[in-house]
């Protein structure tokens, strides 16, 4: 104790000098850290700013920049204009959607002739007639419309009342001359096809009124599948357009655009990969769409609400359904094309076409010209044709080895473009709507027609999707 007395006094200082030490060690690392940091960051910053002075951004450089920015938001625009455009097209009648100008069955008999008008234009452009009937052939050879057949060679070996002696006795002079009547008209055609591969030209010409309200989903329906006709035949068109004949045309044959069932040629059950019309009706419950949705009776494109699809029983592996953006319908088309022109259809069928859009869809309103580009492939099959079956007798393709495409295609409708006129029944059905309560001959709301904002219960989807498209946007115009 008496040792801690006698230095207690230098306690005091030797604390101050430790604390000092500490201090100044504290000091010489933090000097150092701090001087690398100046190094590193500092003076770097201090180059950069130097650099800068040397060379100063224009004082027109915020402009440039926000034209760059500008024009970035007016592509995203654009893509979104061009989504709507695609869907905003020329009508068949100006005087029935959303709702007729008046109920009476005129309006609707009007519809029908200048529909069927509109398809007979169709063929016009494609160059095209069917091959010689087997009444245009008796006339040609002046033969009696009773035949007997003796069931030889490609065309049978024919033996006719009526016909003249020399000519039964040789039945290769009458098939030289049928020869000649077939190719003189494939030579003066560029594809084989008929306006009554469209179904619905068949339908409005015998159409019968049964009220404004089916009349009006007869209209709409059919307006959907003539858009789509005009497509596949845009894609012959074009394919053929330097053709001059049906020997010379990539595309031979038209077999037919179908929405509710196959292209079926020749007619036949549970064959190819549609499997044949006879379970179709086993497809719909399948599908679980309410009977509210087939209210149409000609052949009305289906709306597609799951990915399991509709009647033509194929997977929407695009992953594209109808939804608060766009609508889906699928179809079947057939065509025999040259066998070198398999790839080249399916690629001109899913390019970009034009068309018109009367502005304000009225009659008088300025016409503007858009693109279009709204078919996708969802299968495929391709057969080779046999030219010695019944089904190709008169028909000449040509040199070149013919093959049968069979397509069943995806068409997408962006709804910005077409609201405005889809009529009311067809809003309810896509629950875009609902019915007034009590309203006579509202649809039933089971699901085939879903209730605005409530989830439908799709059927059991199937693990082999393999991918999932991208939905186009929609633009209020």
């Amino acid at each position: 104790m008496s040792f801690i007395k006698k230095y207690s006094l230098l306690l005091i200082p030797v604390g101050i000098a430790l604390a000092a030490g500490v201090v100044i060690v504290l000091t010489i690392l933090t000097s150092r850290s701090l001087a690398k940091d100046i190094a590193a960051n500092s003076l770097q910053q201090a180059r950069q700013i130097t650099s800068l002075l040397r060379n100063p951004i224009s004082e027109q450089q915020p402009e440039v920049e926000k034209i760059r920015q500008d024009m970035r938001a007016n592509d995203a625009k654009g893509v979104v204009s061009l989504a709507t455009q695609s869907t905003l097209r020329e009508l068949i009648s100006y005087r029935i959607f959303p709702k007729p100008t008046d109920s009476s069955q005129q309006v609707f008999d009007e519809y029908g002739q200048n529909y069927r008008v509109a398809v007979e234009s169709l063929v016009r452009s494609m160059d095209a007639l069917e091959a010689p009937s087997e009444m245009e052939i008796r006339s040609a050879l002046n033969e009696s419309s009773q035949t007997t057949s003796g069931g030889v060679g490609r065309y049978g070996n024919y033996s006719r009342p009526g016909t003249s002696a020399a000519m039964r006795g040789n039945d290769s002079t009458r098939q030289k001359m049928l020869d000649a009547i077939c190719s003189k008209r494939a030579d003066a055609i560029r594809v084989y096809a008929n306006r009554n591969l469209f179904k619905w030209y068949e339908y409005w010409g015998d159409f019968q009124y049964a009220g404004d309200k089916p009349a009006v989903q007869d209209c709409w329906y059919s307006q959907l599948a003539f858009w789509i006709y005009g497509d596949v035949v845009d894609t012959i068109n074009q394919l053929n357009a330097a053709s001059q004949n049906v020997s010379s045309s990539p595309v031979k044959r038209l077999l037919g655009v179908s929405f509710r069932e196959a292209v079926d040629y020749p007619k036949a059950t549970g064959r190819g990969i549609y499997g044949g019309v006879a379970a179709l009706g086993s497809r719909r419950a399948r599908a679980g769409y309410g009977d509210d949705m087939y209210s149409s009776r000609g052949d009305s494109p289906e709306y597609i609400r799951y990915a399991e699809g509709g009647v033509l029983d194929v997977e929407t592996w695009t992953g594209r359904v109808c939804n608060d953006d766009i609508d889906v319908v699928h179809f079947s088309v057939g065509v025999i094309t040259s066998s070198s022109a398999v790839m080249s259809f399916m690629k001109e069928l899913c390019s970009a076409k034009q068309h018109v859009y009367r502005k304000g869809n009225k009659e008088d309103g300025v016409p503007m010209t858009f693109q279009h580009n709204q078919i996708g492939i969802l299968k495929s099959e391709v057969l080779a044709v046999e030219r010695e079956a019944p089904e190709n007798a008169n028909y000449r393709y040509g040199d070149e080895a013919v093959v049968r495409v069979d397509l069943i295609c995806e068409y997408v409708f962006n709804r910005s473009g077409y609201d405005k006129i889809k009529p009311e029944s067809i809003k309810i059905q896509l629950g875009q709507a609902e019915p007034a309560e009590g309203a006579p001959g509202a649809p039933s709301m089971g699901r085939g027609a879903i209730r605005p904002g409530v989830q439908p219960t799709a059927p059991p989807a199937k693990t082999d999707m393999r991918g999932r498209g991208r939905d186009l946007p929609g633009l209020d115009i």
